[in-house]
C-alpha cells in the first residue's frame, strides 16, 4: 500500500500509525461501541492528518456514539482544510438535529471539497437538521459530486424543500444522488420536489428517491 494511503479497522491501529503523512484515509469502525473517549481519541488523531485530501469514515451502528462524542469528532475534522473528498457513514446511530448542526459548522471550513458523501440512513433527523446541512452547500465552489442518504428519518416537506432550493443555487454540482425515502412526505410533496430537482439543468447524472 502507498505510504500516503491508510486503511484502518480499529481506532488503536489508526492512533498508532504515522498520521501526518496520510493523504488518503479510510477508517472502518462500524458496529463498535467506541463511546465518548473513543470519539475524542479518534478526533485528536484525525487532526494530526494535516495533509489529508480524501477521508472515508464508516462509523455506522455505534450506539454509544453520543452527540457530545460526535461534536468532538467533528470539531477535529474542522482543521482538515485540504479535504477534497469526504465520505461519512453515520447510519443507524440515532443521529439528531444537533449533530447535523455541529457537522454543518465544521463543513463550512472544508471549502476545497469536490466530493461529499453523507449517509444518515435510519436516524432521527428532522427538517431542522437537513435544513442546517442544506445551508452550507453554497460554501463549496468546487463541489461536483454530492451523495446524500436520508432514508428512514423524520423529514417533512419544509426540510426537503430547503435542501432542493440549496441544490438549485449550488452552481457546480453535476452528479447528484439523493435519497429521502420513507420520511414524512406525501405523493404531492414528492412530485413537487422532483420537479424542482429536474429544473437543475447542469446535472449530468442524478439518482433521486423520495
Amino acid at each position: 500500500m502507498n505510504d500516503n494511503m491508510k486503511y484502518s479497522n480499529s481506532i488503536e491501529n489508526f492512533v498508532n500509525s504515522s498520521q501526518i503523512s496520510f493523504t488518503d484515509l479510510e477508517i472502518d469502525i462500524k458496529c463498535e461501541r467506541i463511546g465518548l473517549n473513543g470519539a475524542i481519541i479518534l478526533g485528536i488523531a484525525l487532526s494530526n492528518c494535516k495533509n489529508i485530501q480524501n477521508l472515508t469514515l464508516n462509523i455506522q451502528k455505534n450506539q454509544n456514539f453520543t452527540t457530545q462524542g460526535l461534536s468532538y469528532l467533528f470539531q477535529d475534522i474542522h482543521s482538515l482544510i485540504h479535504l477534497q473528498s469526504l465520505k461519512l457513514n453515520l447510519s443507524l446511530n440515532s443521529i439528531q438535529d444537533e449533530d447535523c448542526e455541529n457537522l454543518s459548522h465544521v463543513l463550512v471550513n472544508c471549502f476545497n471539497l469536490q466530493l461529499l458523501d453523507l449517509d444518515f440512513y435510519c436516524n432521527e433527523i428532522t427538517d431542522v437538521g437537513i435544513s442546517s446541512l442544506a445551508s452550507v452547500l453554497m460554501n463549496f465552489p468546487q463541489l461536483k459530486i454530492l451523495k446524500l442518504m436520508f432514508e428512514l428519518n423524520c423529514i417533512g416537506m419544509k426540510g426537503a424543500f430547503n435542501l432542493c432550493s440549496a441544490l438549485q443555487i449550488s452552481q457546480n454540482i453535476t452528479n447528484l444522488s439523493l435519497n429521502i425515502y420513507e420520511n414524512f412526505l406525501n405523493l404531492e410533496n414528492e412530485m413537487r420536489l422532483m420537479k424542482k430537482i429536474h429544473k437543475i439543468k447542469r446535472l449530468v447524472k442524478k439518482s433521486i428517491y423520495f
